[in-house]
């Protein structure tokens, strides 16, 4: 199991920022075949007391590109 982010950007507006990144995850099926997940993720954090919360996430499975089933 391995998996790798990649921040595409970091917005910063006062104690509001959104922080965008793109992931990918290997995984390994009950068979024991791998299994590449790519995913694309939106976190909104604010700033309390100082430190970032996490406020909501959302979360975008990516098609396979070898995938061309529509």
């Amino acid at each position: 199991v391995s998996y790798e982010a990649n921040f595409a950007d970091v917005i910063i507006r006062g104690d509001t920022a959104l922080a965008r990144f793109n992931a990918t995850e290997t995984l390994t099926n009950a068979d024991g075949s791998p299994r590449v997940v790519h995913y694309a993720s939106t976190d909104l954090l604010v700033r309390d007391s100082g430190s970032w919360k996490i406020l909501a996430t959302t979360v975008a499975l990516q098609p396979d590109e070898a995938d061309t089933s529509g």
